[in-house]
């Protein structure tokens, strides 16, 4: 990545690393509170005093191998610190502090990443990433000599939702399966198909088996199997949604919505968000919200169609942990993006 060029500090980042290196290890309770105010220093988007309480009851209830608090620590001093938050299908966020203008931060940064992405290896987690603020060279040259590539520019987008909103009438032959047990693999097939030739995060391809791709879409938010939905015709299925509450929250996100090959320049991506949209209006929240790549430009036609408005962007990198194994079944997916980090 170019950030490399313009940031002639990380070249003194080896003079650091041989004279005095800080101490990695995990956080004790008692240093919870510090360690993630470092993390919050200046944060863009940070919500104050509820969220920074937010983060220690996460980084308190962190139990797994791969979680907890990571500091780098000389002397008594926090140098920097990282939360990671492991999630359902082998994935772990990490929240890492905002960039700054210091080597010794810089480097005790690329330490402390390392120490969590090692435990996180250790433990089966397979992908680790970092939502950032867009164009934050800083902290992506910071992450970039700790393996991390760029996946993708993410736009949130949100729209509210009238109450009475009514589904569109489906042409004949059309109908709608709901998740079940008995439909698992339908939904599971559909959301591989749906992967051919995707323009959403491309470079996602080929990463995990598709069954952590649908826990992971599992545990985002509040699932209700009657959010999620395929769309099929004579039993052929067309295209899927995945719906899911926020919690403490007026909105339903938009997991994901994806089409099968067939089905792409037909309208059908319309049917299936104005379904979206008729299943947030019969429920108690008010609002849509979504995350998509920002260079698919067909899905931004579609939800700026639909009323969608973007909100805000966040730089997606990411770190594969764990080569997945040799298989002969279709590409799968990694994570989902979507979910608004908690500084948002």
């Amino acid at each position: 990545m170019g950030a490399l060029s313009n940031l002639p500090f990380l070249k003194r980042l080896p003079q650091h690393a041989s004279a005095s290196p800080p101490l990695i290890r995990p956080a004790a309770d008692n240093e919870i509170e510090a360690a993630i105010r470092v993390i919050l220093a200046n944060a863009a988007g940070f919500g104050g005093e509820a969220q920074f309480r937010d983060f220690v009851r996460l980084a308190r209830t962190s139990t797994s191998a791969a979680g907890g608090l990571w500091m780098a620590v000389r002397g008594n001093q926090i140098q920097s610190a990282i939360l990671p938050l492991v999630s359902p299908g082998r994935t772990v966020l990490l929240f890492v502090p905002p960039y700054r203008k210091d080597p010794s931060f810089a480097h005790a940064t690329h330490l402390v990443i390392n120490a969590a992405c090692d435990a996180a290896a250790a433990s089966g987690i397979q992908i680790a990433q970092v939502l950032s603020e867009v164009h934050d060279e800083g902290i992506i040259a910071t992450l970039s000599p700790a393996g991390f590539t760029k996946l993708a520019e993410l736009m949130y987008m949100h729209s509210p939702v009238r109450k009475g909103r009514e589904d569109a009438p489906l042409p004949t032959g059309m109908g709608w399966k709901t998740y079940c047990a008995a439909n698992h693999n339908v939904f599971a097939q559909t959301i591989l198909a749906s992967y051919q030739d995707s323009l959403d995060c491309p470079a996602l391809n080929g990463v995990r088996n598709i069954e952590d791709v649908i826990n992971g879409h599992r545990a985002t938010g509040e699932f209700s199997p009657q959010l999620w939905r395929v769309l099929h015709h004579n039993d052929v299925p067309l295209g899927v949604v995945l719906l899911s509450g926020v919690p403490r929250s007026d909105a339903i996100e938009l997991v994901y919505l994806g089409l099968t090959p067939q089905a792409r320049g037909r309208g059908i991506a319309d049917l299936i968000l104005r379904h979206a949209q008729a299943l947030v209006s019969a429920s108690p929240y008010a609002r849509l919200s979504l995350a998509v790549d920002a260079a698919n430009t067909p899905a931004l036609k579609l939800y700026w169609r639909h009323g969608f408005a973007a909100i805000c962007r966040k730089t997606a990198m990411l770190k594969l942990l764990n080569p997945p194994p040799a298989t002969n079944e279709p590409a799968t997916r990694s994570p989902n993006l979507s979910t608004l980090p908690p500084h948002v």
